[in-house]
């Protein structure tokens, strides 16, 4: 039976859904370095105390909310991969999904503009689910003779690094709609190149 939380844990943890809402709003629209603490804090009536308490610094507190998007992402891709019986189509279509991602502004300033520079090796760990997924459906389609045999490992993070350095480049661009056609039609012929 699981233990009901107590008054002031319930409130560290609306704290702490607070901070993340707020911060996640201000990182999205400023950018790490203009996000000031003091004005996103006050922004939901608590001091910079409270972010230091619950995630030690700005820096922790970006670190949970690239977590969180990195979650939310994934979870999306886990949803188009469970639909499909065929592990080369998922892949696929996985790659289809995050490279639109790239056109949303919270998704380039975050994870796109920020996250690298500002947590550099740390984002590989934070990233490792997705990758671990794409594994999984590698190896699985390996087994059913639909992807060429080579190392899970070595293809997931070879296709995960295009796609996050093709994302950036769509996110990048003056217009991101042409350049999102133009990777696309790419990661087809990319794609096609493991198929079996």
């Amino acid at each position: 039976m699981a233990k009901t939380p107590t008054k002031r844990e319930k409130m560290m943890e609306e704290t702490q859904e607070k901070l993340l809402k707020a911060a996640r709003e201000y990182f999205g629209k400023y950018g790490y370095a203009a996000t000031s603490m003091d004005e996103f804090t006050a922004s939901v009536g608590l001091t910079r105390g409270a972010l230091y308490h619950h995630f030690g610094s700005k820096k922790g507190l970006f670190a949970q909310i690239v977590t969180q998007i990195d979650t939310e992402i994934d979870e999306v891709l886990q949803e188009i991969a469970n639909k499909e019986d065929d592990p080369w189509r998922a892949l696929y279509k996985r790659g289809i999904a995050y490279l639109k991602r790239s056109l949303d502004p919270e998704f380039q300033q975050i994870l796109l503009k920020d996250a690298k520079a500002i947590l550099g090796a740390e984002l590989m760990s934070i990233q490792r689910r997705c990758m671990d997924s794409d594994i999984a459906l590698i190896e699985d389609g390996m087994k059913k003779g639909v992807i060429r045999v080579s190392s899970p490992r070595i293809m997931a993070v070879m296709l995960d690094g295009s796609l996050f350095e093709s994302a950036f480049w769509i996110a990048e661009a003056e217009d991101s709609e042409a350049r999102l056609a133009e990777t696309l039609e790419c990661w087809r012929v990319l794609l096609e190149g493991i198929r079996v």
